[in-house]
């Protein structure tokens, strides 16, 4: 479970607070000629202010080691833009879409860094795919729970494409 990202600005946007419940299984482990597979779902669910009905996730992600320490993933994802949060438009896309590439760096038992690349579908009709560049890094802080830092990086230039963005999420695991 996890708490979606708060907007932090003029108090503008609504519907922080939206819960998401994420179900993960690694249907695969990863052997000397094949990666392992793994599959999530995620639900969102309209919890805050102003935030209307369920949205929902399929993930698909491949991953192979490339040498000691060092993992390539492949990532592909759907979602269904149902809902939305506080006063996101009529002209949302109701089927998105995305897939990527990235690598880890296991630094420790504790700290892996990555570095992804994503080619996903525009939040709206008529925007032009968004290219995004998230370079960040996950530390164990306790048994399972840990905290997760990224920088997002527009690479496309489109106005729809946030130049900069800053993620931090602590995840509790069960």
């Amino acid at each position: 479970m996890e708490i979606l990202p708060l907007l932090i600005g003029d108090g503008g946007d609504q519907g922080n607070g939206d819960i998401a419940v994420q179900l993960f299984n690694q249907f695969t482990r990863e052997t000397d000629t094949l990666p392992a597979f793994a599959v999530w779902i995620e639900g969102r669910f309209p919890t805050g202010e102003g935030s209307s009905h369920i949205d929902g996730e399929l993930h698909l992600n491949l991953t192979k080691t490339i040498a000691p320490d060092v993992r390539g993933h492949l990532e592909g994802f759907t979602r269904t833009a149902n809902g939305g949060r506080g006063d996101e438009g009529d002209n949302r896309r109701a089927f998105q879409w995305g897939a990527g590439i990235g690598v880890d760096y296991q630094y420790d038992d504790q700290t892996i860094y990555a570095m992804n690349y994503l080619n996903s579908s525009s939040e709206e009709y008529g925007n032009s795919n968004q290219q995004i560049l998230e370079i960040g890094g996950v530390r164990q802080i306790a048994e399972n729970q840990h905290l997760k830092l990224a920088l997002d990086i527009g690479l496309d230039g489109n106005k729809d494409t946030p130049d900069f963005g800053f993620k931090v999420l602590w995840s509790i695991e069960w």
